[in-house]
């Protein structure tokens, strides 16, 4: 999914939409390169566990949004580097 994307590049979003798009957990460590972004859209994908690592490089992030999704675990301390998250839905 990821590899093809023409966003690659796009270092200064600041907002990702990425709802029904069938996102793996494994994909998402694919956001590390935007360090600007405050806010990012998961709802409705596949992702089932929040590993501890997962949203590393993602330090301006403020509003994650991860609604229905199965998630089913999520390991200790797995939002620690998220120091400017205001709200998690």
């Amino acid at each position: 999914f990821f590899e093809n994307m023409i966003l690659k590049n796009m270092i200064h979003l600041e907002s990702l939409y990425f709802d029904f798009c069938k996102i793996k957990l494994e994909e998402i460590g694919k956001f590390r390169n935007f360090s600007n972004l405050r806010f990012l859209s998961l709802i409705s994908n596949d992702i089932s566990s929040i590993k501890c690592g997962l949203f590393q490089g993602l330090t301006n992030l403020e509003i994650l949004i991860l609604n229905n999704n199965l998630i089913k675990f999520i390991e200790n301390q797995s939002f620690i580097e998220l120091k400017k998250l205001k709200k998690l839905h």
